[in-house]
């Protein structure tokens, strides 16, 4: 699995700070609208906010220790176009693992393989500090990122499903872990 660094023509990965969550921000919400429009509905999307991010993101930075979480983003010519946030399982049950909590591209970077790096850092890190897996939850209708997943080397569990509502829909996600 690469390192963190320079990897693919152009792109450049680093880890994040306070300084960086207006563009982690931009990137999570035209991430969701382009990702989730066939699936959620599209007066939630429509009310996504900037500023409602920027809070969340800076909050994000300022509550959390930074030794039990990391965000790496990714930089294509030294604008960016993604990011990973992750670290230790926020489900009992697979509490020696590592989760990935979000891992979200520009649209007009997907494809390019700057996902996968920012996965490969992240579960790297994660096994580097005794996580014995890699773990994150996933839309079960979102097929082109469980197809992602699994040529990843992640393994989609039949048996761990959970919902959730939005905007009085109910949603399903499915577990998909990776072994070191």
């Amino acid at each position: 699995m690469p390192s963190v660094g320079k990897f693919f023509s152009g792109v450049v990965l680093k880890k994040a700070t306070k300084d960086d969550v207006e563009a982690i921000a931009q990137i999570h919400i035209a991430s969701w609208k382009e990702t989730y429009h066939p699936f959620f509905p599209k007066s939630y999307l429509e009310k996504l906010s900037l500023e409602e991010k920027i809070t969340q993101w800076t909050s994000y930075f300022k509550t959390s220790d930074q030794d039990d979480f990391s965000v790496y983003m990714a930089f294509h010519e030294q604008t960016p176009v993604g990011f990973i946030s992750f670290g230790p399982s926020r489900d009992r049950d697979l509490a020696k693992d590592g989760e990935i909590y979000a891992l979200y591209l520009s649209p007009s970077h997907w494809g390019m393989g700057i996902g996968y790096n920012l996965f490969c850092t992240a579960h790297q890190e994660m096994l580097s500090n005794g996580a014995t897996g890699t773990h994150l939850w996933a839309l079960e209708e979102n097929s082109q990122a469980l197809c992602a997943y699994k040529r990843w080397g992640g393994k989609i569990s039949s048996h761990s499903k959970r919902t959730f509502i939005l905007e009085q829909n109910k949603y399903r996600e499915v577990l998909v872990m990776f072994a070191p």
